[in-house]
């Protein structure tokens, strides 16, 4: 018969800490592959009854019908755990310019705040757009501008 063995202490921790940090790594779909478009901005904070929403930055890229990119809150703590917070962005656009992303949390939740995902919608223009956060969330409103080509 099979004896089992005890095992160490420093066992839980390398078996909880890639789970934990799992999350941090930007996922492989959120990467350009052909000919795309970059665009960045800012939604501004918004103050509702019941949280308080931070402005947001984003750099996203639109290639073909997808977007993806990344977000972060500019008023966040830099250091330690919390810093590792932020957004990747996934989404699809139509062929009429109408699209709708989704924010989603890279990284532990550790603090009360926004839900950790929240959906945008908008169309893209020339050289600008204006995506609107979906309700139940902030409705925030953040204008995206166009990279200059390089």
């Amino acid at each position: 018969m099979m004896k089992l063995r005890s095992v160490g202490p420093g066992f839980g921790t390398a078996v909880l800490a890639p789970l934990l940090l799992a999350g941090c790594v930007d996922p492989l779909v959120n990467r350009p592959g052909g000919e795309v478009e970059r665009w960045s901005g800012r939604a501004e904070a918004v103050e509702a009854a019941d949280l308080r929403c931070r402005p947001i930055e984003f750099e996203l890229f639109r290639d073909g019908l997808a977007i993806g990119g990344r977000a972060r809150e500019l008023d966040a703590p830099e250091g330690g755990i919390a810093g590792l917070g932020g957004w990747w962005v996934e989404g699809t656009a139509n062929p009429n310019g109408s699209f709708l992303f989704t924010l989603r949390r890279s990284g532990p939740v550790l603090e009360e705040g926004p839900r950790p995902n929240s959906v945008w919608r908008g169309k893209f223009g020339p050289g600008e757009v204006v995506a609107v956060e979906q309700p139940p969330s902030c409705g925030r409103r953040a204008r995206l501008v166009r990279a200059a080509e390089s």
